[in-house]
Protein backbone atom coordinates (compact mmCIF):
# COMPACT_ATOMS: atom_id res chain seq x y z
CA UNK A 1 0.00 0.00 0.00
CA UNK A 2 1.37 3.38 -0.93
CA UNK A 3 1.45 6.29 1.43
CA UNK A 4 -1.07 8.16 -0.73
CA UNK A 5 -3.77 5.61 0.17
CA UNK A 6 -3.68 6.38 3.90
CA UNK A 7 -5.82 9.56 3.63
CA UNK A 8 -8.51 7.51 1.87
CA UNK A 9 -9.38 5.97 5.25
CA UNK A 10 -10.55 9.49 6.17
CA UNK A 11 -11.73 10.78 2.79
CA UNK A 12 -14.02 7.88 1.81
CA UNK A 13 -16.26 8.02 4.93
CA UNK A 14 -16.27 11.82 4.80
CA UNK A 15 -17.29 11.82 1.15
CA UNK A 16 -20.06 9.30 1.74
CA UNK A 17 -21.32 11.23 4.77
CA UNK A 18 -21.64 14.23 2.46
CA UNK A 19 -23.16 12.28 -0.45
CA UNK A 20 -25.77 10.16 1.38
CA UNK A 21 -28.05 13.01 2.54
CA UNK A 22 -27.97 14.60 -0.92
CA UNK A 23 -28.87 11.44 -2.82
CA UNK A 24 -31.21 9.75 -0.36
CA UNK A 25 -34.18 12.04 -1.02
CA UNK A 26 -34.43 10.74 -4.57
CA UNK A 27 -33.10 7.21 -4.01
CA UNK A 28 -34.45 5.62 -0.84
CA UNK A 29 -32.08 2.66 -1.13
CA UNK A 30 -28.97 4.88 -1.31
CA UNK A 31 -28.06 4.93 2.42
CA UNK A 32 -28.07 1.12 2.60
CA UNK A 33 -26.08 0.55 -0.55
CA UNK A 34 -23.61 3.40 -0.11
CA UNK A 35 -23.02 2.59 3.56
CA UNK A 36 -22.36 -1.08 2.87
CA UNK A 37 -20.15 -0.34 -0.15
CA UNK A 38 -18.16 2.19 1.85
CA UNK A 39 -17.54 -0.26 4.67
CA UNK A 40 -16.70 -3.07 2.24
CA UNK A 41 -14.18 -0.81 0.51
CA UNK A 42 -12.60 0.09 3.86
CA UNK A 43 -12.39 -3.59 4.87
CA UNK A 44 -10.64 -4.45 1.60
CA UNK A 45 -8.22 -1.55 1.99
CA UNK A 46 -7.53 -2.60 5.60
CA UNK A 47 -6.77 -6.18 4.59
CA UNK A 48 -4.46 -4.90 1.84
CA UNK A 49 -2.62 -2.79 4.42
CA UNK A 50 -1.94 -5.78 6.69
CA UNK A 51 1.01 -7.10 4.69
CA UNK A 52 3.23 -4.07 5.30
CA UNK A 53 6.71 -4.92 6.56
CA UNK A 54 7.67 -1.36 7.42
CA UNK A 55 5.57 1.54 8.68
CA UNK A 56 4.08 3.82 6.03
CA UNK A 57 4.02 7.52 6.91
CA UNK A 58 1.92 10.15 5.17
CA UNK A 59 2.70 13.77 6.00
CA UNK A 60 -0.44 15.87 5.69
CA UNK A 61 0.13 18.81 3.37
CA UNK A 62 3.76 17.84 2.88
CA UNK A 63 4.75 19.19 6.30
CA UNK A 64 7.01 16.92 8.30
CA UNK A 65 6.47 15.84 11.92
CA UNK A 66 7.50 18.84 14.03
CA UNK A 67 5.26 21.26 12.10
CA UNK A 68 2.67 19.01 10.50
CA UNK A 69 0.47 16.01 11.11
CA UNK A 70 1.62 12.51 10.21
CA UNK A 71 -0.68 9.59 9.49
CA UNK A 72 1.19 6.37 10.27
CA UNK A 73 0.22 2.87 9.24
CA UNK A 74 2.10 -0.03 10.79
CA UNK A 75 1.17 -3.60 11.66
CA UNK A 76 -0.79 -2.81 14.81
CA UNK A 77 -2.74 0.06 13.25
CA UNK A 78 -3.54 -2.14 10.21
CA UNK A 79 -4.84 -4.83 12.55
CA UNK A 80 -6.95 -2.26 14.40
CA UNK A 81 -8.30 -0.96 11.07
CA UNK A 82 -9.36 -4.47 10.08
CA UNK A 83 -11.07 -5.04 13.42
CA UNK A 84 -12.92 -1.73 13.41
CA UNK A 85 -13.93 -1.93 9.76
CA UNK A 86 -15.21 -5.52 10.02
CA UNK A 87 -17.33 -4.50 13.02
CA UNK A 88 -18.55 -1.46 11.09
CA UNK A 89 -19.42 -3.61 8.07
CA UNK A 90 -21.37 -5.96 10.31
CA UNK A 91 -23.19 -3.01 11.89
CA UNK A 92 -24.16 -1.42 8.58
CA UNK A 93 -25.20 -4.74 7.08
CA UNK A 94 -27.24 -5.86 10.09
CA UNK A 95 -28.92 -2.51 10.67
CA UNK A 96 -29.80 -1.85 7.05
CA UNK A 97 -33.19 -3.53 6.80
CA UNK A 98 -34.84 -2.52 10.10
CA UNK A 99 -33.64 1.07 9.99
CA UNK A 100 -34.52 1.59 6.32
CA UNK A 101 -38.16 1.90 7.35
CA UNK A 102 -37.34 4.71 9.72
CA UNK A 103 -37.19 8.33 8.63
CA UNK A 104 -34.02 8.82 10.64
CA UNK A 105 -32.05 6.19 8.73
CA UNK A 106 -30.53 8.80 6.42
CA UNK A 107 -29.40 10.89 9.36
CA UNK A 108 -27.97 7.79 11.08
CA UNK A 109 -26.10 6.70 7.95
CA UNK A 110 -24.49 10.08 7.39
CA UNK A 111 -23.66 10.44 11.10
CA UNK A 112 -22.14 6.95 11.06
CA UNK A 113 -19.93 8.01 8.15
CA UNK A 114 -18.79 11.16 9.92
CA UNK A 115 -18.01 9.39 13.19
CA UNK A 116 -16.17 6.66 11.35
CA UNK A 117 -13.59 9.25 10.34
CA UNK A 118 -12.44 9.44 13.98
CA UNK A 119 -11.19 5.86 13.92
CA UNK A 120 -8.04 6.83 12.06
Amino acid sequence: MSENMIPLFVAIPMGMAFLIPMVSRKLKWAPDVFGNLTMLCLVIMSVAALGQTSPVIYSMGGWKTPLGIDLRLDGLSALMLITINVIGLAATTADGTPCALSASWTAWASLFGVTWINKV
